[in-house]
């Protein structure tokens, strides 16, 4: 399934992660890029939720994705939309 909308429950509990931060009593980090999933990755961080933008994910490390707990595939539109870099990487 390939998610579209910014009202989906998901991704609205991404975006007020992001937004707002985990908090300071939280473990969570909200990392971008291929690069930062990457070094996160090798360092041993579990990903509890991976995003992907639909055009990236053939492109992406396979372990990495085996790694996240949860994998959300998104529209490229919708990746720009809430994605915080300048040209996001999938």
């Amino acid at each position: 399934m390939i998610i579209s909308s910014k009202e989906n429950p998901k991704i609205k509990e991404i975006i007020k992660l992001k937004n707002k931060g985990a908090g300071k009593n939280s473990n969570l980090l909200f990392i971008e890029g291929y690069k930062m999933c990457k070094e996160a990755y090798d360092s041993g961080l579990k990903i509890l939720i991976l995003i992907l933008s639909e055009s990236i994910i053939k492109e992406m490390d396979e372990d990495i994705i085996k790694s996240g707990r949860e994998v959300i595939v998104v529209k490229d539109k919708l990746f720009r939309q809430i994605s915080e870099v300048s040209s996001p990487q999938g």
